[in-house]
């Protein structure tokens, strides 16, 4: 019943019309299909609720605003990008990873200085425009006023209209938007892998991207690897006093005890995780690959 319900307001929710209500049911929706093993389900649900906790992330309009958005995404981008990969859709897996990596994040939350020059150069009308609504969401945010707000819902309908507008000009298709799979790849030098290890409750995988294949994207199964016990590797958690220790931590290690957790981490991690990369490059006949560690990695 639940997973029903679930189902039938995901239908009307989409980043578009209520970008966090997306986010949460398709999260939980995704939660449930992936315990079941249900992937295409999961992908489908899951995948929404990253679109939508991007949509989430756009939609406000300071800096404080974008991040507070991000702690309320968790592991959806991860996880939707774990069930894309069962469904043997691994570009759209890497687009959406890419869609909430911290490195995209950043850039948006700077793009406006790199994209807004060119806008004002070009349409200065539509740039005030979009500086002015930037303007009042931010001092809004500033002294408090919540999302709800019927003003500052108002203004982050007109900025999205505003973007949408820019969108259309010619030249600024692009203005603000994550970059696509081949823009991703455009500038590998050849001969290099990218590897993104995607971690869930259910399983983990290698990404790899390499330009220079067929296929671009490929994936290497570790079915066995789940995200705790990537966890329980790197950390331990005293079940009586709720502390955290190991080398997840970082905390001052004493004597030969950080030799001693890298030593646990590497009894898991070592043939788990990097033995089936380093088979996967050497049969792939890779020079170089650039590790992109992600989540708790």
């Amino acid at each position: 019943e639940t997973r029903g319900a679930l189902q039938r307001a995901l239908v009307d929710l989409t980043p578009d019309t209520d970008p966090r209500m997306c986010r949460k049911v398709g999260a939980a929706l995704g939660e449930l299909a992936c315990a079941a093993n249900e992937w295409p389900v999961a992908a489908e649900a899951l995948e929404q609720a990253a679109r939508g906790a991007a949509a989430a992330v756009a939609s406000r309009g300071s800096r404080a605003g974008r991040f507070q958005e991000m702690t309320q995404s968790g592991n959806v981008f991860r996880w939707a990008a774990y069930a894309l990969i069962r469904t043997g859709s691994p570009v759209r897996a890497l687009e959406i990873l890419e869609l909430g990596r911290a490195r995209e994040i950043a850039l948006w939350l700077r793009g406006e200085v790199v994209h807004l020059q060119p806008l004002k150069d070009a349409k200065e009308m539509l740039w005030q425009q979009y500086v002015n609504l930037r303007g009042r969401i931010d001092a809004a945010e500033r002294i408090g006023v919540g999302v709800a707000n019927p003003g500052l819902a108002e203004a982050v309908g007109q900025l999205a209209e505003t973007q949408d507008e820019i969108r259309r000009q010619p030249g600024f298709r692009q203005f603000l938007q994550p970059p696509s799979m081949q823009e991703l790849v455009h500038d590998l030098p050849v001969g290099e892998t990218i590897a993104y290890p995607v971690t869930s409750p259910s399983g983990s995988a290698w990404l790899l991207v390499n330009p220079d294949n067929a296929q671009p994207a490929a994936t290497v199964d570790l079915p066995s690897l789940t995200s705790k016990a990537i966890f329980d590797a790197i950390a331990s958690v005293n079940p009586e006093t709720g502390v955290t220790a190991g080398y997840l931590t970082q905390q001052a290690f004493a004597g030969t005890a950080l030799d001693h957790e890298i030593a646990r981490a590497q009894a898991v991690l070592g043939p788990a995780l990097m033995e089936p990369l380093a088979r996967a490059l050497r049969m792939a006949g890779a020079t170089s690959v650039c590790l992109v560690p992600i989540g708790v990695l």
